[in-house]
């Protein structure tokens, strides 16, 4: 059965927006609850009001919200091939669908639509599970093959698109959001113990796992199959980034590689029925794109988006008009007002589970502004991590500059450093704040090489946390960290570099929990598709074979990538210091948030929770608060401070959305962690 609704628009004007969910009995019977499609999918109507689609075949149900990006008024979901043995939701596009046609029309298969999700299709008919290699974009899919009754889930290379499941009680739940599967009455709601743990150290919760303890994460570049006549379910992996550096080639070769290869992407991306911009902060990445897009012949001048700040510190708007002037772009600037408490809580719930990346709430009003005049916007994510961009790489290399000291010289200078940082912090706080920088680079030279990658991304460490979590906390990660289960990731990349071994860290793990999350949730959050260019699959496998010697050169982060768009992004961009898209964190926190901080943060609140010791959180949260005048933990910058309060507060509006009010965790056995 097939089912097609279509409810007129909430806001006067038509929202294409996408989600899929769906249920499969592994044991093959027939599904009898099948409502629970429609229930799953009206969690995702925030994704895709405006066109609903459903498919009830024996054992599976589908549900189906959508975004019309590619063939507006043909393009329903799901689809299916010429007999309607194969069924297919795709949430993302698929950029070669084009060029995938024409193959596979010279197979003989025929096409209903002329969207992209058809060839996805015939392209599973065509190559079998090896369909998912020929396709080239973002994507969630989920195939339902009827003649052999098998449900096909998968993910993009990268993990643009999300993907949650559940195996329970002889079923498999997937959505494109874990708030759908809330509707899926087998759910488990435990915690996961140890995500928590990851969480409050990396402000996210990194794939396979996510907040409950039943509900997984498909992890990009893997798929899952479902055998309805065996009740097996298997991931497989069908991608992963190689670190392969090539000294062969000159830097010219490398440089002009590279363009040649975004000057395609970004050529590929500006398919769309609909209108299209781009997102400009000012900085490197995003003043690229917008630069290529001027350039396309056939688009003419783009329009771009700006989000600024009334705080001087945190504001780009001036770079931003500069490329815009320069590129010609019709562009548009909005400036961040205060954040209401209730605006932050509808952030939280778009966000699905406990996130504390600070930069979401610019990233939601700037899609916010963008979805006004635009459906797709292009952005300038993932080129921090391809090509070393972030501050902390060139940390990385100071302190590797400490391994020329022996060892037992270091941990004397560290104690002696963390000594002068108590006596200095009251009387020359400048000078404290010097002595803890170095003390920390100190001990993080300390550890083993692998490990310094984890620690100088992390926000509590692990002594913090043991200080936080309460006992039953403690018992129930079990020694967990998130390092250890990498390890073998790392230890399996084809370089020995460590600047490479870093980057790729941040590519397989940071950007697809952190910075692509907050992308896809934001953006869904209006209705806008963001296309991320830097992250094709073509450019990341060259930045692959690129030596990190090109990357962070001399200090200087993203030099080849300079070097590629020198002759298009002005010089003022080029060399200014990279900014990243941060919040007034300390003026938010004393004033516009301090009531919700206070009550969230409350020693009552903080027992009813069950998870924090009621003592640490009150002492973070009268430093962040500025309560306690006079006391302060010379050991801890402020910017740390800050980002644990933050995460704290976060996890707990998450709790009260998605958890009742008065529920207090259930741990499982640290045994079964």
């Amino acid at each position: 059965m097939l089912f097609n609704l279509r409810p007129p628009s909430r806001d006067g004007f038509c929202r294409f927006v996408y989600g899929l969910s769906g249920i499969l009995n592994l044991l093959g019977e027939i599904l009898v609850d099948l409502d629970v499609a429609r229930r799953m999918s009206a969690q995702l109507a925030h994704r895709g009001p405006y066109d609903d689609g459903y498919l009830s075949d024996g054992p599976v149900a589908f549900g189906f919200r959508r975004l019309s990006i590619i063939d507006v008024d043909g393009g329903h979901q799901p689809v299916h091939n010429e007999d309607k043995s194969v069924w297919c939701m795709s949430n993302g596009e698929i950029y070669n669908y084009v060029e995938l046609r024409t193959a596979l029309e010279g197979h003989g298969h025929k096409f209903y639509t002329n969207g992209d999700t058809e060839t996805i299709v015939h392209a599973y008919e065509q190559w079998g599970l090896d369909f998912v290699s020929h396709l080239r974009g973002m994507f969630a899919i989920a195939i339902w093959d009827s003649r052999c009754r098998k449900l096909i889930l998968a993910r993009d290379r990268i993990g643009k698109k999300p993907l949650f499941y559940s195996v329970i009680d002889g079923q498999i739940a997937f959505a494109s959001e874990l708030k759908a599967l809330l509707q899926w009455q087998r759910l488990d709601r435990t915690l996961d113990m140890a995500a928590i743990h990851d969480y409050l150290r990396f402000l996210y919760i990194p794939a396979p796992r996510s907040i409950f303890k039943r509900v997984s994460k498909l992890l990009p570049g893997h798929m899952l199959i479902a055998d309805a006549n065996t009740a097996e379910c298997e991931v497989r992996r069908y991608w992963s980034f190689e670190v392969s550096p090539d000294d062969q080639r000159t830097e010219k070769q490398i440089v002009d590689g590279l363009r040649e290869r975004m000057e395609e992407s970004v050529r590929i991306r500006l398919r769309s029925d609909v209108p299209l911009g781009a997102f400009l902060s000012g900085g490197l990445d995003s003043s690229a794109i917008a630069a290529l897009m001027s350039r396309e012949p056939s688009f003419g001048s783009p329009l771009t988006f700006s989000m600024g700040f009334q705080d001087a510190a945190f504001d780009e708007t001036h770079f931003a008009r500069m490329v815009a002037q320069r590129i010609g772009s019709d562009h548009h600037e909005e400036v961040v007002e205060p954040i209401t408490p209730e605006l932050l809580q509808k952030i939280v719930w778009h966000l699905d589970e406990p996130f504390a990346d600070s930069s979401a709430i610019p990233t939601y009003l700037l899609c916010q502004a963008a979805r006004r005049h635009v459906t797709v916007a292009l952005s300038g994510d993932g080129a921090d991590e391809l090509f070393a961009g972030y501050h902390h790489y060139q940390t990385f290399r100071r302190i590797l500059w400490f391994d020329r000291i022996p060892e037992e010289i270091r941990r004397v200078m560290h104690a002696g450093m963390k000594a002068g940082v108590q006596r200095l912090a009251s009387n020359a706080p400048a000078w404290a704040e010097r002595l803890r920088q170095g003390a920390k680079a100190l001990s993080i030279s300390l550890l083993p090489r692998a490990e310094r990658i984890h620690v100088l991304r992390q926000y509590f460490d692990i002594q913090s946390l043991d200080t936080l979590l309460k006992p039953e906390f403690r018992q129930a990660v079990n020694g967990h960290r998130l390092e250890d289960e990498l390890m073998p990731a790392l230890n399996g990349t084809a370089s020995s570099d460590i600047i490479e071994a870093f980057l790729y860290m941040d590519l397989i793990v940071g950007l697809p929990g952190d910075m692509l999350v907050k992308v896809d949730r934001m953006s869904m959050a209006h209705g806008l598709e963001v296309r991320c260019p830097f992250l094709d699959q073509e450019v990341v496998s060259f930045a692959g074979s690129i030596p990190s010697k090109l990357k962070l050169k001399k200090g200087e982060g993203k030099y080849v990538l300079k070097q590629a768009m020198a002759d298009i992004v002005p010089t003022e961009i080029l060399t200014r210091r990279k900014q990243g898209f941060g919040v007034p964190f300390g003026s938010w926190l004393a004033t516009t948030f301090r009531e919700l901080v206070e009550d969230c943060l409350s020693p009552e609140s903080v027992e009813r929770r069950g998870l924090f010791e009621v003592s640490e959180v009150v002492r973070l949260r009268d430093l962040a608060l500025g309560l306690d005048k006079g006391k302060r933990d010379p050991m801890l910058s402020e910017y740390q401070l800050w980002h644990r309060i933050w995460a704290v507060l976060m996890l707990e509006l998450w709790c009260r959305q998605f958890l009742s009010e008065s529920a207090v965790c259930k741990y499982e056995e640290a045994a079964s962690l």
